[in-house]
């Protein structure tokens, strides 16, 4: 029994990067730590106290991380029911 993988290209777009120190960083990386050093100085400007600052940034942080990263890479699908519809 023989298979054949197909293979597409895929496009992708290239996230955009900054340099941190001399490293190339990919740019949703730094607005990811950006948005998480300006939702604690809102919270702490506002009165709250450092526990909910933390856990306020973190949430904006990984918020923001994961969306733009999901947002560059694309779709990614490659179920069975992709298998299944080709054959």
């Amino acid at each position: 029994m023989t298979a054949l993988n197909e293979t597409f290209a895929r496009h992708r777009l290239r996230p955009a990067t900054v340099d941190v120190f001399g490293v190339p960083w990919p740019a949703y990386k730094a607005y990811a730590v950006l948005a998480g050093l300006l939702t604690v100085v809102t919270v702490l400007a506002f009165g709250g106290p450092g526990v909910t600052a933390m856990w306020a940034s973190a949430v904006v942080v990984l918020t923001v991380w994961w969306g733009q990263r999901a947002a560059l890479s694309g779709r990614w699908d490659h179920g069975g029911r992709d298998h299944h519809a080709r054959s």
